[in-house]
């Protein structure tokens, strides 16, 4: 893991993109002092850690939508945020998602 960490700093001094395990990229401007260059290095790499988990979230309500639509259920997808995901299920339904 340090060594992954390592090779992000290395991206910012460079001006590379960090990436993250589904490819999304995160730019940063060119740090104009040492605190900024500091900032920018924390930030990238906090950036793959949730941006996985994000895309992670996505492919599972991905994966939720479909499911709810071949087996025919009423529930209804009512907010995501961060890595919670409301659902509105019918009293009918409950015995379904358990």
């Amino acid at each position: 893991m340090k060594i992954c960490l390592c090779a992000i700093v290395l991206r910012i001094a460079i001006p590379l993109f960090p990436l993250e395990a589904f490819g999304r990229y995160r730019r940063f401007p060119k740090p104009i002092d040492d605190e900024q260059l500091k900032r920018f290095e924390r930030q990238a790499k906090n950036f793959p850690i949730q941006g996985l988990v994000a895309d992670v979230v996505n492919q599972a309500v991905y994966h939720l939508c479909r499911l709810r639509d071949q087996w025919g259920l009423k529930s209804k997808l009512v907010l995501q945020i961060h890595d919670a995901i409301i659902l509105e299920v019918p009293e009918a339904e409950v015995s379904h998602c358990f």
